[in-house]
């Protein structure tokens, strides 16, 4: 699973899944062990791909439709790869 995944599916967890629900981009970044710069350009690629869409500060995030369908769509990549 490359970062950019890892990130999103951490986004996932954070949020329950929900579109609705927001997470905090800075706090998964620091669980992941990146810095701050890092972290806002990971960020930054994800919003870019229209996977995640801030909400309120820079690093407040709400994972888009789009996003949620890359999460599921990578689970049952692994499921199926196992």
């Amino acid at each position: 699973m490359d970062l950019q995944e890892r990130f999103l599916t951490a986004v996932f967890h954070a949020t329950d899944g929900s579109p609705y629900r927001q997470a905090s981009g800075r706090g998964i970044g620091a669980d992941m062990g990146l810095d701050e710069p890092d972290t806002e350009a990971l960020v930054h690629e994800l919003l870019v791909q229209g996977l995640v869409r801030r909400t309120g500060t820079p690093l407040s995030l709400q994972l888009t439709d789009a996003g949620l369908r890359a999460v599921r769509a990578a689970r049952t990549r692994r499921t199926e790869e196992h």
